[in-house]
């Protein structure tokens, strides 16, 4: 049994490099869109390895894996930022 929590995407958005944009860095200070997008690339990465571990180890045939999440960040959505609720979604 394994219980794993990731924080990301979460504000403050900081992303690695790596995941940024083309032309973009920490210093361009793209918006927090890009950062989300950014961060969202960098979990699917992480995620994809933890997979492919598992798949090494006993098999995802032999897995359940069971994937959860909170709602998402507004990022000026219905001019709401953070993690307002909303009916309108």
């Amino acid at each position: 049994f394994v219980w794993l929590h990731l924080l990301t995407p979460h504000s403050p958005y900081s992303p690695p490099d790596e995941f940024l944009p083309p032309g973009s860095s920490p210093r361009s200070r793209p918006g927090p869109e890009l950062l989300y997008d950014a961060e969202i690339r960098a979990t699917d990465v992480l995620v994809g390895k933890i997979l492919d571990s598992i798949e090494e180890t006993v098999g995802l045939a032999r897995s359940l894996i069971v994937f959860t999440s909170d709602h998402g960040d507004m990022i000026g959505t219905h001019t709401m930022e953070s993690k307002q609720c909303t009916l309108e979604e």
